[in-house]
């Protein structure tokens, strides 16, 4: 019979849990709108319910931690609720201000998904076999507000020498739409040069690409999260 140290040991690994998902609050508490959604979206029982059922919750002040944003998005901002698997990875990102009821969906939908996007990013993070894996996996990144990451996955699928000119082409546009999401005009553009040069000129897919992003090179200049 062994120790009852070792007894306890043992005992105590089987009351073991899986690690806990992360979430990551993102604000910059000088701002207005973002003490208010910590004061009114954070403090909603349902919300508390949900965190806690499911949930670490880490917050990150983007003055004392401007690095880490970037880190795991990708970009620079000063709102956002990011959800990570238990080994770090993103997941899904909220972005912006949202109110109790938007926010208690996101977490809602997270706690049913989270595994499934957990094996997505796992997967993400491996070489694929083929370029159709690798713009999947952009356009789910893409779905699930890891918009400035899913451009990688486009770029490995431009790389693979398998690519065919309709998975370049796809590649393309897709490099392109997510640039005009992200507001970035000049990547936009180019990558929408790049795809005229896979389709040619005749082409009419691409009016609303085009479309969207003349609307958005009329927009005044974004000003900052109050």
């Amino acid at each position: 019979m062994g120790s009852p140290a070792a007894a306890q040991r043992e005992l105590n690994s089987h009351e073991q849990v899986e690690p806990a998902w992360q979430l990551v609050q993102f604000v910059d508490t000088s701002r207005p709108l973002c003490r208010r959604m910590l004061q009114e979206g954070f403090r909603d029982e349902r919300v508390q319910q949900v965190l806690a059922q499911t949930f670490c919750l880490q917050r990150s002040d983007v003055q004392t931690e401007p690095g880490l944003f970037r880190e795991l998005l990708g970009e620079s901002g000063c709102l956002a609720t990011l959800v990570l698997s238990p080994e770090g990875l993103p997941l899904a990102a909220l972005r912006g201000y949202a109110t109790a009821e938007h926010l208690l969906a996101f977490l809602l939908e997270a706690q049913r998904e989270a595994p499934a996007w957990r094996a997505v990013a796992q997967a993400a993070a491996l070489p694929m076999a083929t370029p159709a894996q690798y713009l999947a996996a952009a356009q789910k990144l893409a779905a699930r507000g890891l918009q400035a990451l899913a451009p990688a996955q486009c770029e490995r699928a431009l790389a693979h020498p398998a690519a065919t000119p309709a998975e370049r082409l796809e590649a393309w546009r897709t490099l392109a739409q997510l640039a005009i999401t992200r507001g970035e005009v000049l990547p936009a553009r180019q990558a929408l040069e790049q795809a005229r040069a896979q389709c040619g000129t005749s082409q009419t897919q691409w009016i609303r690409l085009e479309q969207a992003l003349a609307e958005l090179e009329r927009r005044p200049t974004p000003t900052s999260v109050p």
